[in-house]
């Protein structure tokens, strides 16, 4: 029966010292767009959406705000270490911030946007529950994505075309894909791998960019990759001064 009754004052006592009209955030919800096929959804088990809202509910303990009843507990006007224990140990209550939920929409909007969904739209929905919560829900509409419907390259360092051009059969991307930022980062970072696994130490990242071409049909992109020589430094003028990029070869063995 005290153990009940404990667990009744915890939950009854964390919303007590609220401001008023304030609201303690119980649980956000994600919600997926279902009408998008299940391959291509994003989902919050599968891209960790809740890392793009600013703000997430307090942690619990056996169901039950117990941190915020510690940290609400704590006399702010006293400097010893019981008051500072339960400042350390308990969380502040987050309260329902609404501009901070306006940011969280735009995040994640920007974040379908470089998945290759650049109509979606992203809504929220604030439900009022006992005791002065709200729960919170955004709900994700995807719609058409952008697909990609063409690959080329531009060797502005031509002693690199043949050893890229052989290697195509592990390219990331592919005619008819999502046009997914994250996807042509990843081949970034194939073909410097595989170049530097074959001598090129100084081929880097930053040696490959993209001009992506939307213009022309709807939802579709034309990707053109462009090859760069390494930077070797400026002149005395400031001007960029550029190198192929030379394989490394062994010449002492001790």
């Amino acid at each position: 029966v005290v153990g009940i009754v404990a667990m009744f004052v915890v939950a009854c006592n964390v919303t007590h010292n609220l401001p008023e009209g304030s609201y303690l955030l119980s649980r956000v919800n994600i919600e997926a767009d279902e009408a998008t096929p299940r391959a291509e959804r994003i989902t919050e088990e599968r891209d960790e959406l809740s890392k793009h809202v600013r703000q997430t509910p307090n942690k619990r303990f056996l169901g039950l705000n117990f941190y915020v009843w510690i940290y609400e507990h704590a006399n702010p006007e006293k400097d010893n270490w019981w008051n500072n224990f339960k400042r350390k140990v308990g969380e502040e209550p987050v309260v329902l911030n609404m501009n901070l939920t306006e940011k969280s929409v735009q995040n994640l909007e920007s974040y379908m946007r470089t998945r290759g969904y650049y109509s979606s739209s992203v809504t929220y929905r604030v439900d009022t529950l006992r005791r002065r919560r709200v729960e919170l829900s955004y709900k994700l509409k995807q719609n058409a994505p952008m697909r990609i419907s063409s690959l080329s390259y531009s060797f502005r360092d031509t002693s690199l075309r043949t050893v890229i051009l052989a290697d195509t059969q592990n390219n990331l991307i592919r005619r008819g894909d999502i046009l997914d930022i994250t996807v042509l980062d990843e081949e970034r970072n194939r073909i410097a791998s595989s170049l530097n696994n074959r001598g090129y130490f100084d081929f880097t990242v930053n040696n490959i960019s993209y001009d992506v071409d939307t213009l022309g049909h709807p939802y579709r992109a034309d990707v053109h990759m462009i090859i760069r020589p390494t930077l070797t430094g400026y002149d005395e003028r400031g001007v960029p001064e550029w190198e192929d990029n030379a394989i490394y070869r062994l010449r002492n063995i001790n």
